[in-house]
């Protein structure tokens, strides 16, 4: 889902036509916004790419990100505007060094800095619904980002910066996730 306090004035969106596993009970795809900011365009990509780390899923995922670019192609989206791809990868950058190599090679994306807990985006060392019985389990991983397009409107300035928002209240500490994953903010400008 794409939320903006600022006008979107066109939207696209894609259901990936291949899925693995359980992943084919969610129609996962890719949503487009075009949001105008201080007099600007700026194109929001956000998706959930496939799931899990079968051979089949992550090579999936890459195909996926051919399918994102392709859709950003069919939009005729000026040279000259920033373009960003962001959400759920599901590539973990700390276990497939070569996977999300491929995933920056295949969006063609600059991949961004990183700030605030850069171990993971999900973590169930620190996250109860990490560790779920229907997620992912022990495992620690950084799957979700925001990367700038090198193919539009360069950015000077990507930093993506993983969150872990609590409550004060040490009663709601457990529900205070917002959810497996932990949100990424990204911070991106001309």
């Amino acid at each position: 889902m794409i939320v903006s306090r600022y006008p979107i004035v066109r939207e696209a969106q894609l259901v990936y036509p291949q899925c693995t596993g359980t992943d084919c009970f969610a129609d996962k795809g890719v949503m487009y916004a075009e949001v105008i900011k201080g007099g600007k365009a700026w194109h929001l990509f956000a998706t959930h790419t496939a799931s899990f780390d079968t051979d089949e899923a992550r090579k999936l995922r890459q195909i996926q990100f051919g399918q994102i670019r392709s859709l950003a192609a069919s939009l005729k989206i000026p040279a000259t505007d920033t373009v960003i791809y962001g959400g759920d990868f599901n590539v973990n950058k700390r276990k497939f060094a070569d996977d999300y190599a491929n995933m920056l090679a295949n969006l063609n994306a600059h991949e961004p800095a990183y700030g605030g807990y850069t171990e993971a985006t999900f973590d169930p060392r620190i996250n109860p619904y990490a560790g779920g019985p229907l997620s992912g389990g022990t495992n620690v991983e950084y799957l979700d980002y925001l990367v700038v397009s090198r193919e539009y409107g360069s950015a000077s300035h990507n930093l993506n910066t993983v969150w872990i928002p609590r409550s004060s209240n040490g009663s709601l500490w457990p529900a205070s996730n917002l959810s497996d994953h932990f949100p990424v903010k990204g911070e991106i400008s001309r």
